[in-house]
Formats: structure tokens, sequence, C-alpha cells
């Protein structure tokens, strides 16, 4: 589905990643797990097609990225980034209406079909209550939920979602990676940046663990995340447990 092989990307001096190289199957959810500053969010870019790398290729249905036209990659691939505008001057219907776009046509024009869509998107997401509420009102995490569910309104084979839920109390967390679950099981594929691993471990198929713009680790979750990895990759401060299979993540008493 998709293919990235030894990818290079700098920014200059400051940061760079290096030999990123992974497939991602069609119809799985992937997570990118690392501190701050590891390279997620780049790498998601580059995935989505929005950053060129210096070395490396990435290819999608096994046709090269960079040689997919605008029109048909909006089709293809759907990226939600993890700051986003936060003054769209739409109300919530019209932002996730904004997902389906490419499918539109020519004149833009949203008929009964695409509405009933876009209302049935709306309410797996709870936003049905706040269709007619300006974007600008929400709360954060109202419109968290909005630009996920305009993304996922675009029916993309392939989604890049930068922490989407970063702004989610832990109820809401856990309510978005099960419905993201879902959709990957009915064959979108997506790649999600993630700082909680305790939820990407039991909905992943699979990890991968970035430090420093290298990879450090990838396959499943009950495979790669240990003690070792985990001191290794966050700092020695930290420890691991496990509570019903799940790795929970703490500071060390001093």
């Amino acid at each position: 589905m998709l293919r990235i092989r030894g990818v290079f990307f700098s920014w200059g001096k400051a940061f760079s990643l290096e030999n990123i190289d992974f497939a991602v199957d069609r119809g799985s959810l992937t997570s990118l797990i690392g501190p701050n500053g590891s390279g997620k969010s780049t790498v998601l870019r580059i995935a989505a097609g929005l950053s060129k790398p210096q070395k490396g290729s990435v290819s999608l249905l096994n046709r090269e990225l960079d040689k997919i036209g605008p029109g048909e990659k909006s089709k293809l691939v759907s990226y939600l980034p993890q700051f986003s505008e936060r003054d769209l001057p739409f109300t919530v219907e019209q932002t996730v209406l904004a997902g389906r776009f490419p499918w539109l046509g020519r004149l833009g024009f949203a008929g009964d079909e695409e509405i009933s869509y876009v209302k049935e998107i709306m309410k797996e997401f709870g936003l049905s209550d706040i269709a007619d509420r300006s974007f600008c009102t929400l709360s954060g995490g109202e419109r968290q939920r909005t630009l996920l569910a305009s993304s996922l309104a675009q029916s993309s084979v392939f989604l890049a979602l930068d922490e989407p839920t970063s702004s989610l109390d832990i109820s809401h967390q856990a309510e978005i990676y099960r419905k993201l679950r879902k959709h990957a099981a009915t064959g979108t594929t997506i790649l999600m940046a993630s700082h909680n691993i305790s939820l990407a471990s039991i909905y992943s198929d699979e990890i991968i663990i970035l430090k420093e713009g290298k990879m450090e680790a990838k396959g499943h979750p009950a495979e790669i995340i240990d003690e070792k990895i985990v001191r290794q990759v966050f700092g020695e401060e930290l420890s691991l447990v496990f509570q019903n299979g799940v790795p929970l993540i703490f500071p060390r008493p001093e």
C-alpha cells in the first residue's frame, strides 16, 4: 500500500531524517511514536507527499507518490496536521463537507447524497448537535473531532494523521482510536503520530518508534514495547509496567 524506501530528509544542521524505511499494509493502522522532535510530523508530511525527501522514495499503491497529479492525489491521500487553522469562517457541517471537495466535480456542488454522507460522518463523531455552530466557537476537542471528521469525509485510501487526539480527554481519545480502528477494518490505511503509547499499543497493527530522526524499532506492539526500548527512547527516568497486557509508562519515583 504505502512504501517508504531509504528516505533522508534534512532541515539543515538542526534536524534530519536518516534511512527511514518501512511499509504500511492496506487496511492497517500504524502509529508513529517517539519524543518531541523525533521526526514523526516530518515522516507524516513525506508520506502524504507534502515534503519531498532529498534521498529515497515514497510510493502509494505501487505508484511513485510525486508522480501522481494533485487532483488524483487529493482523492487518495488525506492529511491532518498537528496544528490546524483555528479561525475557519465556517460552520461545523461546512467544515466537514469541505473534506468532500475532491469528489464534488468542477462546480463544487454538494447534492443530497453528499450531504447525507457528511451527516453520517458528523453523527459518528458526535457532531450532529453542533452542526450549525461556527467553527470559531468550538472547544479544542470539538475542533479536533470536526477536523478529523472532515479528513475521513474525504474518503481517501490513505490517511496521515498528526496527533489527532491531542486536544481530547482520555475517554474521547479512546473513542477516536476505536473509530479509526473501525475505518481501517473497512480498508482505509492509517498512519498516525501519537504520544499515547498505551492506546497506540491496543489499537495499532504496528508501531514505529522514532528517536532523533532515526527508526529505533518497528513491529507489533507486543513484540517491541519493553523496558529497554522505553528507557532508550524516552529516558532513563521512566519505568514500564504492563496491566492486562497494556504498557503503562510513568516517571520513576526519586
